[in-house]
């Protein structure tokens, strides 16, 4: 069933991994979902040119971002029992927080459209929001690399086990002669 490895106890089971997985493909669909209402509002934000794109509109990034997180939303759901999910989820948030790098190397002082404007009404502050978006990122980011830093610790010691496992002792093949 299950063994201990370094300190890391490696199962046959996969659940805290598919059920991280659920996690993040549930908060894709969320702010995808909070994007395609800031689009559909029609707010005046969304015809201003983008910060780090700036040949595109922030719609235009929007949209972009729609696609990427749906899109990886149903790769990483159809995956979800698969070390592969958790590639795709470091790679997406490898990419936005690409994009949020250039956006403080570029001095874009707007505030990141990241959840659009549906939480206006909580009446948060501007920070409290783009520090939510950060937030998801490094649950994603943090929750992913764990799991793929744990399939390696345990594969490592798996194939250490077989290595030691499949080459005979010298003595014996001595005894055996």
């Amino acid at each position: 069933m299950g063994s201990e490895r370094g300190g890391i106890r490696c199962t046959n089971g996969v659940t805290a991994r598919t059920r991280f997985a659920v996690s993040v493909v549930l908060l894709l669909i969320g702010t995808a979902a909070a994007k395609v209402i800031a689009i559909a509002r029609h707010k005046p934000f969304i015809a201003q040119l983008d910060g780090v794109v700036p040949h595109l509109t922030v719609r235009d990034t929007m949209v972009a971002a729609v696609v990427l997180e749906v899109g990886f939303a149903v790769f990483i759901w159809v995956c979800r029992s698969r070390l592969s999910a958790m590639v795709a989820c470091s790679w997406l948030v490898l990419l936005f927080v690409c994009y949020r790098v250039a956006a403080w190397e570029l001095f874009v002082r707007r505030p990141c459209p990241c959840l659009g404007d549906v939480l206006d009404w909580t009446r948060l502050p501007q920070w409290s929001k783009d520090h939510l978006a950060l937030a998801l990122l490094c649950y994603m980011g943090v929750g992913s690399l764990f799991f793929l830093t744990r399939t390696y610790l345990c594969l490592t010691g798996k194939n250490k086990e077989h290595l030691s496992s499949t080459v005979l002792p010298v003595k014996s093949l001595h005894e055996q002669s």
